[in-house]
């Protein structure tokens, strides 16, 4: 037993002993850079070493001079590490058609908020781009601009006769958010654009909930009124923990079809009050509210209604807190949880 032992440790020691440190990795990335084309490189990404890749994994690395051309590089090997090849061919072509793309619409693009617009090569070309805006499904304003982006991008492939499609458009937009537009020589129209957009479930909540704010800071009123208050605030830093939302798959056109999704706390769980919030959420000329939850102060116990529209008399309330009908909403406990 202790001899296995022992060939165990050697064997792991042996290997860790043979494998390349990641700083002599590096190195045989940045020497081999520096002899086959002549320049140096930052290194800006390395895919970790493993049993998975049995070696094989790729370096991403940047020209410290110009142009500025970003590639991968190519490795194998799980103990001496070998270099297989790279793409920089390639991704100095895109590189370049994007600087002529800027040289040539230098002065619009400014103008759309638009910048830092990189070509790079994938199976068509990626172009990636900043906007300085934010973007709603709901405001025209903060869309037509990436609508001249791309028309800018489709005309650029057509004068220049570039063959290569221009399969995906990301756009990194304010606070580090993006968003991704596919086949872009498709886009025509901004209805197009728009359904693209939809399919976006971080835009479509955003823009849902910047239109429809006012109206649920008016509610908070009437909710207070009922004893009732938004369980995590009316506006939350984290996504996971959101007073109101939608499903993903109730979003339809941008809209919430079926309605939104309410968390919210109460110091009275009593049946008569239930039926009153349901009532005045049911009621609202404007928002719509498919599922509620409501917990009380103390943080034990909560109500969960799956439809709030389904629930039209104190009978329905009855029929949720007895358990007679779960299909209507279930009174839960949060101990033990």
């Amino acid at each position: 037993m202790r001899a296995k032992v022992f060939i165990m440790v050697l064997l792991i020691v042996l290997f860790l002993v043979g494998c390349d440190s990641e700083e002599e990795v590096d190195r045989k990335v940045q020497d081999y850079i520096k002899e086959t084309y002549g320049f140096e490189v930052d290194i800006t990404y390395r895919e970790s070493l493993n049993e998975g890749n049995m070696g094989d994994r790729i370096y991403q690395v940047q020209r410290t001079d110009d142009p500025k051309v970003e590639f991968t590089v190519d490795l194998m090997g799980m103990l001496d590490t070998e270099i297989e090849g790279d793409n920089y061919i390639i991704q100095e072509k895109a590189f370049l058609l994007g600087e002529n793309f800027l040289k040539k619409y230098g002065k619009e693009v400014p103008k759309l908020n638009i910048s830092n617009v990189v070509f790079r090569k994938s199976s068509g070309l990626n172009i990636e781009a900043n906007y300085n805006s934010t973007i709603s499904t709901f405001k025209e304003e903060t869309i037509q601009p990436l609508m001249e982006f791309i028309n800018l991008l489709n005309r650029y492939q057509e004068s220049e006769k570039i063959e290569e499609s221009f399969d995906v458009l990301n756009i990194l937009y304010l606070n580090e958010k993006s968003v991704q537009f596919n086949q872009i020589s498709e886009v025509k129209t901004m209805e197009q654009l728009k359904e693209q957009l939809y399919h976006d479930l971080d835009i479509s909540n955003e823009s849902l909930k910047e239109r429809d704010e006012p109206l649920f800071i008016e509610l908070e009123d009437n909710l207070k009124n009922l004893g009732y208050q938004y369980e995590y605030g009316l506006k939350s830093n984290d996504w996971r923990f959101e007073s109101f939302g939608c499903f993903q798959e109730y979003y339809e056109n941008g809209e919430c079809s079926e309605g939104y999704r309410l968390y919210l706390k109460g110091d009275n769980l009593d049946k008569d009050k239930i039926f009153e919030l349901i009532q005045l959420l049911n009621s609202h000329p404007s928002l719509t509210f498919q599922d509620i939850v409501v917990s009380n102060l103390e943080d034990d116990e909560r109500i969960l209604f799956d439809d709030i529209k389904l629930i039209k008399s104190m009978t329905d309330i009855e029929k949720v807190y007895s358990g007679e009908n779960e299909s209507l909403g279930r009174v839960m406990s949060n101990k033990g949880e």
